[in-house]
Formats: structure tokens, sequence, C-alpha cells
């Protein structure tokens, strides 16, 4: 790019700084040419190609390589190597059509610097503030949001089945602007604002249910830069139009809200609120009330989640439900304190989430924690050897009272002058610090958002493929420098949609020779992330879900990435097996068991980590048939893509995916109790176990993609 002097990348259409068109390189008179060899976009002062030394004029060298004329010039990053597939699959028909299609793509995507995506947005936005200012400005009046106004509708996602909510002797009662609320008397003296140095200890949840999102804001309080960005404008608007920017289901939105809040009796504010006569917490707790319908469509959910829609970056939860409690630390726990550490550390957001399924409410409340509450991670210390960590209650209050709570005789461990660092006398606004050892007896999961500054990102739209899918599409990444890379994989959230079910996602990752590369754990959550680094090159990544492959109607989803450097993404249609990619991650990750005595058959089974079960039979006998039985009948919540129990018969030098289940309901445990059975038999009949069919249940053309038979040398 000449005006802002930008490098872009050898597909790049438009600058990823400044987003102008880049010249045509197939015209020499634009002062770009494009190499017929490696097709680099050149200057036209280049007499060869910049990226390969290729002459500029095929005729005169037949694709001769010579040197650059400035030999201290420096030298260029290497092109991605040319895709391939298998290294055992050339000549291949299926090979070529396949690096043919990695060739030629559709929704080309360039990454461009987050901070750039955002001040284009508040740009547009800040058009329509404008219009609305004006508008009000004109009629005398203050805005009114009439797209979410001041009724029962934006208060229950069921207006007409609710009555008015209580919750003891409280019930609201009106809608009311920042001059008619009634504040703490020590505020009184104060002006509204927008922003007053926010703190997490400002905010105060009210009578809704939405202590994630508190617990949410309460981390990203702590950085008021990042809180800042939420707003297009941080001053306090006398017209009461306020506009922000959130990320909902991965893709920016922007939302445009009044100042008139639900109230109770009192008239003091029924939700969420700031001390300080602050303005940010009840107007961004709005905005997201907008953005899914309603007040009442925000109850329940994780820190997690909301992270994730006030910052858009890829947010990762860790599950350690299922880690076993001892005296001794096991290497898990030492692995789960490194993480913590290094991200607080590395500067980035953290919340947590109490309530163990095996204690009982009574448990909690008697070392003051409330049970199934949302906390917010504030720091991670050694203090005199002991593992440390600092929480706050959005609620501002019932803070913990057991080892190292603010009374604690502990601290008398401890220096003087570090106890006064860390002792912030906080336990009225709900801060304490906790040992790490009764952090993991009473909290099951701990919630951490990817921060990066600087950083690119790029955000493209999908539908996850299926039974009645005719084709395959993937992301494919193009990777011009060794690159960290947040891949984080969205589907469209059911808050505020009764009838809409969250379906269970996976990420793979594949180089050029469908080597795998990353992949998440398996989940039910609107959202997960895998995090890699990648070395120039291509890879395909695979958006997959198995609890829907035979719903007709598509699901869509959102692939977010953010990148340390800039890199290029696309859409393209592969002509391989939808099995292909889950085939391969079996073989890799799976956990292989020995079908026959000569080592020729083996069965694959992937649980750990996948919140069901997959299963993949290999049958690479020359001559015998593989027949497998699989139960899950004595299984519990469990969903299966063909059913509980399955007959195979698998033909010689075959492979196929037998069966994969995933849980049911994500509020509940689910228990995997498999039994399998096998046969080594050069008869192809089935007959065994009762079966009528090579496969029972048969395979029906929606679920063929994925559970038919496949050549080994198709691999």
């Amino acid at each position: 790019m000449l005006l802002c002097e930008s490098s872009n990348g050898p597909y790049a259409i438009k600058c990823h700084v400044c987003e102008e068109n880049l010249p045509d390189p197939n015209f020499t008179n634009q002062s770009r040419w494009m190499c017929g060899k490696c097709t680099f976009s050149n200057s036209d002062e280049s007499a060869a190609c910049e990226m390969c030394s290729t002459l500029r004029n095929p005729d005169m060298s037949n694709g001769a390589k010579i040197k650059p004329k400035d030999s201290k010039a420096k030298p260029k990053p290497p092109r991605p190597p040319p895709p391939r597939i298998s290294p055992s699959s050339q000549g291949d028909s299926t090979t070529e059509q396949t690096s043919t299609n990695l060739r030629k793509g559709f929704n080309r995507q360039n990454s461009s610097l987050s901070h750039y995506n955002r001040s284009k947005h508040e740009e547009r936005l800040s058009l329509k503030v404008e219009d609305v200012l004006k508008f009000c400005a004109e009629a005398n009046t203050r805005f009114e949001d009439t797209e979410f106004p001041p009724l029962s509708t934006s208060l229950y996602t069921e207006p007409e089945q609710h009555p008015p909510p209580t919750m003891g002797d409280t019930r609201i009662v009106a809608w009311l602007r920042p001059p008619d609320l009634r504040v703490d008397s020590r505020d009184k003296h104060l002006r509204w604002c927008l922003f007053d140095n926010p703190r997490s200890t400002d905010i105060v949840q009210g009578i809704l249910g939405n202590c994630w999102f508190a617990s949410a804001l309460s981390v990203l309080a702590e950085n008021s830069s990042l809180l800042e960005r939420v707003f297009v404008s941080t001053i306090c608007s006398s017209l009461g139009v306020y506009a922000m920017r959130l990320c909902k289901d991965g893709q920016w939105v922007d939302v445009l809200v009044d100042d008139q809040f639900p109230c109770l009796r009192d008239g003091s504010l029924a939700f969420c609120k700031a001390k300080r006569k602050q303005l940010w917490v009840p107007l961004i707790e709005k905005a997201l009330a907008k953005l899914h319908g309603s007040y009442g469509a925000l109850t329940s959910g994780t820190t997690q989640e909301g992270l994730a829609i006030l910052t858009g970056f890829s947010c990762e939860s860790y599950d350690f439900e299922t880690l076993e409690m001892s005296e001794a630390l096991s290497e898990e726990h030492d692995l789960l304190w490194a993480r913590l550490l290094s991200s607080v550390e590395s500067g980035l957001l953290m919340g947590c989430s109490c309530g163990r399924r095996s204690m009982t409410e009574e448990e909690f409340s008697r070392v003051g924690l409330v049970r199934n509450h949302a906390y917010s991670i504030l720091d991670v210390k050694f203090v005199q050897g002991e593992r440390l960590i600092r929480l706050r209650n959005t609620w501002g209050k019932f803070s913990w009272t057991g080892n190292w709570c603010e009374y604690s005789e502990c601290w008398n461990l401890v220096p003087e002058n570090e106890r006064n660092k860390l002792m912030t006398k906080g336990a009225a606004d709900g801060l304490f610090w906790i040992s790490f050892t009764d952090w993991l007896k009473y909290f099951n999961a701990v919630y951490i958002c990817f921060v990066r500054e600087g950083w690119h990102e790029t955000r493209v739209r999908g539908v996850f493929p299926n039974g009645h899918s005719e084709k395959l599409t993937v992301s494919r990444l193009a990777i011009f420098d060794r690159s960290e890379v947040d891949l984080s994989l969205h589907q469209q959230s059911s808050r505020g949609h009764k009838t809409r079910d969250i379906v269970d996602l996976l990420l793979l990752v594949f180089d050029d020779r469908w080597r795998l590369v990353a992949h998440n754990n398996r989940k039910l959550r609107n959202h997960v992330t895998c995090s890699t680094i990648l070395e120039p090159g291509y890879y395909i990544v695979y958006c997959l879900s198995f609890t829907q492959w035979q719903v007709e109607k598509p699901i869509e989803y959102t692939l977010a990435c953010h990148s340390h450097h800039a890199i290029y993404m696309e859409d393209i249609d592969l002509p391989v097996k939808y099995s292909h990619g889950p085939i391969q991650f079996a073989l890799k990750k799976g956990v292989p068991a020995m079908c026959d005595s000569l080592g020729s058959m083996y069965t694959y089974t992937l649980n750990k980590g996948w919140s069901g079960q997959l299963t993949l039979a290999v049958n690479n006998n020359p001559v015998n048939f593989l027949h497998i039985k699989s139960d899950l009948t004595q299984s519990v919540n469990l969903v299966s893509t063909r059913g509980v129990c399955t007959i195979d018969v698998i033909p010689p030098r075959h492979r196929q995916i037998i069966n994969i289940s995933t849980q049911l309901e994500t509020t509940a445990s689910y228990s995997l109790r498999c039994k399998q059975s096998f046969l080594s038999s050069h008869i192809p009949q089935p007959g065994r176990w009762g079966a009528s069919s090579t496969h029972t249940p048969n395979i029906t053309p929606l679920t063929k993609s994925i559970h038919s038979p496949i050549p080994s040398h198709y691999f």
C-alpha cells in the first residue's frame, strides 16, 4: 500500500490497516505487477519478483531467477508452501481436486488491528448518536429508547406470564432517570457521572440473579482502559443518550440506550448499580438487557460469557470439579496454580464459580461463601510460602470466614509491612483472601479472558455441517510469520430464547498435510477457545457440532481469530468426507485398544475432555472383516448420533466412526458406560448378536457422511 506504507500479504485485496483497495496487480500501468509464478504483487520499479526473484518478463527468463539488486535489503518473509493433503496420495484425483480447492476460496478476510476495527465502529456509532442528539435538541426533550421502552416487556422474556417481581419487600414500580434516583446518603453531595475512577468495589448487585455479569464487570474494572472502550464517549450525556459496543455471539454489535432504569418503591435502582453516583454499571447492564430482549434474560450465566461480551477477546474455562482433593497437591493442581500466576503476570482477566456438587448449601454458608455464585479473581500471590487468591463477591458482602480471611490468625505470621499492603480491610465490600487449597475445595471452575493488546483480529460467519449438507466448508488460514493465534468458536446464544438449545462445539486445526496441530476440548458452551502457535503455511480449521447432525435447519456460528501478526482467512469447500477430520483427530488423541490377536484391528476411543465419547474402529487386515458391537444402554444423560446400541461389519482396510455420544443436559452430570464386543471373520454376512444387516441401526442418508466406512488409502 503506497499511501500508508503498510506491508500487506501477497493475497491482500485491501490494506489491513487503512482498508484502501490495493492496485490491481494484473495491470502494469497501475504501478504494480503480479508475478506469473508466485502471484506476488510487486512495485512497478522492480525488475524481478520481490518474493521469488523471478524476472518480470517471462520471455526473457523462462522462470529463471536473479539476485535482488540490493543485496543488503531486508529479505522478505517466505511465502507459505503450497498446501498438500497427504504425501501418500500423490496423483490421487481427490487430492489434486482438494489442493485446487485449497487455493480457491470465498468470503475472504484479511485480519486488521483490533483498535482500528474499534475506531471504525465508534465512528459509525458516533454518527448515529449525533442524529439522535440533533433530534432531541430540536424537540427539546430527553432521549427515550423506543426499541427498549420502560415497560414490562423490557423486564421479562414472557411478561404476560409473570407477576410484578418481588424479593422480600421489594417491588419494581417505576423507571427513573439519574436526577430522580435515591442514592446512599454518603453520595448525595456528588454529581452524576459516567466514570469516577472506577473500581471493582464500586459494583453492587441488585435483585436480579446476574452475578456472572457483575463478576465480569468487577474484573473489567481492574483495567480502566478496557472498561472505557465499551462506551463510544466517556462523557455524561445531559440528554440521556449513551452508545456502547458489545460482542454478542462473536460479532460486534452497536447498542444505543437511554438513562431510564427500573427502580424499587424507595426510588433506588432495582438491579446492578455503582457507588459514588456512577452510571457505567446500570448502563452496560441495560445495553446487555436490550441486546438479549429483556432484563429477565440476564439471569444465570458464567463469568466467561460476561468477559467475552464485554471485551470481544477469547475466553476459556477450566473445570476442576473432578480433580481429587488431597493433603498433598497433585501435579494437576500445580499446573492450575502456574496457570493462575502466569495469567496475572500477563494481565489477563479472570473469574471463578463457587459450588461443588458434592457439598451442601449449608457447608458453603458456614464459611461465608455463596453456592452457585460467580466471584472475581483480583490477584494471586505467594505469602510466606502459602498460595493465596484474592476474590470478590459481587454482592459486596458475605466474605470468606476461614483461614486467611480478614480476621484470621494466619496473618500474624506475615511481616507487618507486607500485611498492611495485602490486608485491604475490604470484607464489607466482599473482598477477601483465600488459600489455594480451600479455593479448590469450594470452587469448581475458573474463567480466563485472553486480553491481547495490539493484536490483529478477523471474524467469519458460517454454518455447522450436518447430514443435510451437500459440501464441507471449512476455514483456511494463511500464516506468513510465526504467530501466536487464539481461535474462538461461537454459536447463537440461548439467552432470551427458551426454545433454542446450545450444541456441542469442537475446533480442529490441521496443517496442509492433514496433521493435527491444535484442538479444544469439546464442550456444550456458548463458545470455546483454542490457542496455539502457528508456523508460516496454510492451515485448515474444522468447526464441528454433532448434537445437531440430523437437524434440518442449519445452525450458524462465528469463528473469531486473534493473532499476534497479520493473517489471511477464507472459506473453502473440500471434496473430503465430513468424517475425515474427526477420524484424524481420533487416531492422534484416542486411546487405542487391540481387537484381534494379529494387531491389525483397533478401536480408538475419545472420552477425556469430550463431554461424551467418540469410538473409531480401524480394520487394517487385508482379508478379514471386523464385527463390532457397541452398547451404551447403561449410560445416563447422553445422546447419540446413531443410537445407544450399534452393530457394524467393517470391510478389510477400512475405518469407521462407530458412534458419537454427547452430554444431553448441561446442568446435570452424565455417566458413560460402554461395553464393546469384537469378532474377526472372513465372512462379511451379519448374524452375530442378532444383527440383520451390516450396520444396525442402518446408516441413513443423514448419517452416512459421518458413519460410513472409508477405505484406509483415502487418508
